[in-house]
C-alpha cells in the first residue's frame, strides 16, 4: 500500500512502498520512518485547517467546493496515516522495545483512537458531501462535529509527537551508533 502525503490532493508516493517493504523486513531506516510519520502529521494538520475553515464558514459562507474536496480527502488521509502507523511504524517500535509496557499501553490507546477517528471521518465525509450538494442542514451540529473531529486529531498528533517521536529518535540514534 502507498500513502498519500500531498497537501492538496492524495496521490501515490512510490518511495513509500520501498520504505514499507524495508521496515517490514526489519531493516528499517528510522530517518525514513520519522519523515513519513511527520509527513502524515502534516497532511492531517492541513486537513484540520481545512475543516476548521469550513466550520468557521457555516452556514452562510460555506463553500460547496471546499466541502466536496474535504469530503473526498478526510477518509483517505485518516486511513492512510493509520495504516502506516498500524502496519509499519508500530511493529518497528514493538520490535525495538519488546519489553516496554508503557509503549504498548500507548499503542493500544492510539489503536482505539484510530478506530474512533476512522468512523468519525466516514460520518464527516457524508455530512460534508451533503453540504457540497447544498442539502446540508443543522449548521450548528455540523460545526460541532467538525470541531470535535479536528480537535481529536490534533490531540492524537500531539500525543504521538510527545511520546512516539522521541522513542523513534532514540532508537534511530542507537541504530546510527551501531
Amino acid at each position: 500500500m502507498e500513502w498519500s502525503l500531498d497537501r492538496q490532493m492524495p496521490q501515490k508516493m512510490p518511495q513509500s512502498q520501498k520504505r514499507v517493504d524495508t521496515a517490514q523486513a526489519g531493516t528499517e531506516d528510522f530517518g525514513d520512518l520519522l519523515d513519513l510519520l511527520r509527513a502524515h502529521h502534516e497532511a492531517k494538520l492541513h486537513l484540520c485547517e481545512e475543516l476548521e475553515a469550513i466550520a468557521d464558514s457555516l452556514p452562510d459562507r460555506v463553500s460547496p467546493q471546499a466541502c466536496l474536496m474535504a469530503a473526498r480527502r478526510v477518509v483517505a488521509t485518516v486511513y492512510d496515516a493509520h495504516d502506516f502507523e498500524d502496519s509499519v511504524l508500530w511493529p518497528v517500535l514493538r520490535r525495538n522495545r519488546p519489553e516496554d509496557v508503557r509503549l504498548e499501553a500507548s499503542l493500544s490507546r492510539l489503536h482505539h483512537e484510530h478506530l474512533e477517528d476512522e468512523s468519525y471521518a466516514e460520518e464527516l465525509a457524508s455530512v460534508l458531501t451533503d453540504w457540497a450538494m447544498c442539502v446540508g442542514s443543522r449548521a450548528e451540529a455540523t460545526g460541532y462535529m467538525l470541531r470535535g473531529f479536528f480537535g481529536a486529531v490534533r490531540r492524537h498528533i500531539a500525543f504521538e509527537r510527545e511520546h512516539l517521536v522521541p522513542i523513534l529518535e532514540q532508537i534511530k540514534r542507537a541504530s546510527d551508533k551501531s
